[in-house]
């Protein structure tokens, strides 16, 4: 009886904790999902441009301002990324400005009314015009809704964008079925909702002053050739690997496979779920990021260059085609995720981050139009093509080689690898939480620290976290500091006398 009164008392109480909670809860899924819909919306009219028609039907290129438009938006988000670029590496800022944003926002929408406007009068030149707007926006866009990204583990950051993937191939093909006309008011559409959000969210949610040791950054870390190069090296096989993926989707047209036809759409679509079962596997298997750079990558990249060597025309040789436009639109997701959540890690300043794929992307568009205008014949692209993505395949199978040099060179020097043999799993995990909470270690060197203790090297754990190795061995000096030791052997035996101890 007692127990049932003292429910009654405190049951008011109890329940505006749980509705507390499930409100906080609810709301913060409603605001991931409203950012993953307006993310597809911020890529839908972009990707088809980009790959120059690619996820469309051809009616709507036969409308000259619709292809003036689709070729002269990668030539404007190159030359202004490029700028960026160039303008973050000479000059420390403090990150754009408001009315930049507003301005950004303002050109996106502007861009795609003009689009509206030529293919109403019709004008080819006013599309020429509105594309470079419109182009013009991508890259300063990109930079803010990459900075608005909170920090997750990757794989959660994974099936995001396999999500968004999927999300972009459905708008497009919504967009495919409708008339030129109603594929550019949906293109307004989408355009006016990513304006509106940039408009009431652009600047803010930047990391405060003292916020932690992981903001070492962003806006405030002084800038130089080498955090440039730095923040490429982490994100070089996605963004490198976008070359070859709109190379290819611009200058093949598809190929069929026992009536089935693999083209840049189909490609994303096969590559949005290849990354989707990688991102639900990644769950159970951690870390994701360097099983992805030195197995799945590489394994991959194999396979397509024995296939690719069968005689031209054979069945074999048509699927590796076909499996080619998935590969790479896999790595086309894997490109994005990477850029946002090397953004969220507030490590490097956004504009070195987002500013190299997407000028590397519209180059390649920008490249494969210039083929077009050439007449180059389809032997003499698909060679040049051929060239390219064996290049990238060659990269991406030597790269583990070189990974592992850099890993037994840090074998060394970090003392070997050692882990939590001694001791089981569950008492060595909760041994490590115990000491992180009594060292006072911040988030960051929470997750360097657990990576430490279980014998992964500094290169591993660069690359695990989406950082770089100057900050892992930053990161690893203050935890040996705030531990008092001077070697990972001594960092490892405390966690392991305590797991024994189990007290």
């Amino acid at each position: 009886m007692q127990g049932a009164r003292g429910l009654l008392v405190y049951w008011p109480g109890i329940r505006r904790g749980v509705m507390d909670d499930a409100s906080r809860w609810g709301s913060a899924r409603a605001q991931s999902w409203g950012a993953a819909l307006l993310t597809v919306a911020f890529l839908s009219p972009w990707v088809p441009c980009l790959l120059h028609g690619g996820l469309l039907s051809g009616e709507h290129l036969a409308s000259a301002p619709f292809a003036a438009f689709a070729t002269w938006l990668p030539v404007g988000c190159l030359v202004t990324g490029t700028a960026m670029l160039l303008v973050r590496l000479l000059r420390v800022e403090q990150g754009p400005s408001r009315r930049a944003i507003l301005l950004a926002a303002g050109a996106s929408v502007a861009g795609y009314a003009l689009l509206a406007v030529a293919l109403l009068l019709p004008s080819e030149e006013l599309a020429v015009a509105a594309g470079a707007v419109a182009g013009a926006a991508v890259v300063p866009l990109g930079i803010v809704w990459c900075a608005q990204t909170k920090v997750v583990d990757f794989s959660s950051m994974l099936f995001r964008g396999a999500l968004i993937g999927l999300g972009v191939f459905l708008v497009t093909r919504i967009a495919a079925l409708l008339p030129v006309g109603g594929c550019a008011a949906l293109w307004l559409l989408c355009s006016a909702a990513v304006g509106a959000w940039v408009a009431q969210h652009g600047g803010r949610g930047r990391p405060k002053e003292g916020e932690g040791d992981d903001v070492r950054a962003g806006a405030e870390a002084p800038l130089s050739l080498l955090s440039a190069r730095g923040a490429f090296s982490v994100i070089a096989t996605a963004a490198i690997g976008l070359v070859p993926f709109v190379l290819l989707s611009n200058i093949s047209p598809g190929v069929t496979v026992e009536n089935f036809t693999f083209d840049s759409s189909t490609g994303l679509l096969v590559g949005s779920l290849l990354t989707l079962a990688i991102a639900a596997w990644a769950r159970c298997e951690k870390p994701i990021a360097p099983t992805l750079f030195w197995t799945v990558f590489p394994v991959c990249a194999g396979v397509l260059v024995v296939l690719v060597s069968f005689p031209k025309e054979t069945f074999v040789s048509t699927l590796s085609a076909g499996l080619a436009f998935a590969f790479f639109s896999m790595i086309g997701v894997f490109a994005v995720v990477c850029c946002a959540h090397a953004v969220a890690q507030r490590e490097f300043p956004a504009a070195l981050v987002v500013a190299p794929p997407f000028a590397l992307a519209a180059a390649a568009s920008v490249t494969a139009g210039l083929l077009a205008d050439i007449q180059a014949s389809s032997e003499e692209a698909g060679a040049a093509l051929m060239v390219v993505a064996m290049a990238y395949f060659v990269c991406l199978m030597l790269a583990p080689a070189f990974q592992l040099r850099r890993l037994r060179q840090a074998m060394v020097s970090d003392g070997g690898d050692e882990g939590a043999d001694g001791a089981s799993r569950l008492a060595f995990d909760e041994a490590c939480e115990l000491l992180a909470a009594q060292r006072s270690l911040s988030k960051r060197e929470r997750e360097v620290f657990g990576y430490l203790v279980k014998g992964y090297t500094s290169p591993y754990i660069a690359k695990a976290l989406f950082i770089s190795d100057s900050t892992v061995r930053s990161h690893t000096k203050s935890i040996y500091r705030k531990f008092e030791v001077s070697s990972r052997t001594d960092l490892i035996e405390i966690v392991r006398s305590l797991a024994a101890d189990g007290s």
